[in-house]
């Protein structure tokens, strides 16, 4: 079995944690569902990225942004314990 790892060998200061996420309500016309994009970067590594389509169809873009923003708080929390 391999094991894969993030190492980061750098300073302690200085460091930070920027996220970027993006939803779109009109986006994908044939299935009519919305796609959540999130990316977490480390300094000036990004460490944590994803890009998914929504579960279920919204009917506004304020709803897409408020069914993106659980799984971008979540992935927040882990990542938060994890550093």
């Amino acid at each position: 079995m391999q094991y894969l790892w993030l190492q980061y060998l750098g300073d302690e200061e200085g460091v930070t944690l920027k996220v970027f996420s993006y939803s779109n309500w009109d986006e994908n016309l044939n299935s009519k569902r919305s796609i959540t994009r999130f990316a977490f970067i480390l300094t000036n590594t990004t460490i944590s990225w994803v890009s998914k389509k929504q579960p279920i169809v919204a009917l506004s873009s304020t709803k897409v942004k408020y069914m993106a923003a659980p799984s971008t708080i979540r992935e927040a929390m882990w990542l938060k314990k994890l550093l």
